[in-house]
């Protein structure tokens, strides 16, 4: 291979390199990765932290929709990008069965769109069924509960 060749060779590597470098530098300023109310959110719930994660995934959701994707939350930890399922999960802790089920029914979880996601699936289905009966006896919410306003921004 001469000298010629080998130089064209390593700049056409460079170039397809520098392209999907861009792409992928693209295409990550639109994942909800990119928004802390996410990685603050599911920091929160992933502390028992109801509350505030309620708050951080009501706006991460407002920020950019549920859709189930994987991202980063933080370091090397990956989750589905699931804030109303997630958010859902949070307000039925603290006793917001009204808020829960709405949150429950609005995700891509309920709708059966998200392969793979069969633990979450469950556990929506569960608590959706358990905030339903609440709901029906007339209990929308604990005693106590003080539920956040869940109002999208």
């Amino acid at each position: 291979m001469s000298n010629r060749t080998f130089a064209g060779l390593i700049i056409l590597l460079l170039g397809v390199l520098l392209i999907l470098l861009g792409v992928s530098a693209f295409s990550a300023e639109k994942r909800p990765g990119k928004h802390p109310e996410f990685a603050e959110g599911f920091k929160a719930f992933d502390q028992g932290k109801w509350r505030r994660a309620a708050e951080l995934m009501r706006k991460a959701d407002a920020r950019w929709h549920e859709d189930g994707k994987w991202t980063r939350v933080y370091g090397k930890w990956f989750e589905r990008y699931l804030p109303r399922y997630y958010g859902g999960v949070a307000l039925y802790e603290i006793g917001c069965y009204e808020q829960a089920l709405s949150k429950f029914n609005g995700s891509v979880l309920s709708q059966g769109q998200l392969g793979g996601a069969e633990s979450e699936k469950e556990k929506l289905d569960a608590l959706r069924e358990k905030c339903n009966r609440y709901v029906r006896q007339g209990i929308p919410e604990e005693y106590g509960a003080n539920c956040p306003d869940q109002a999208s921004e």
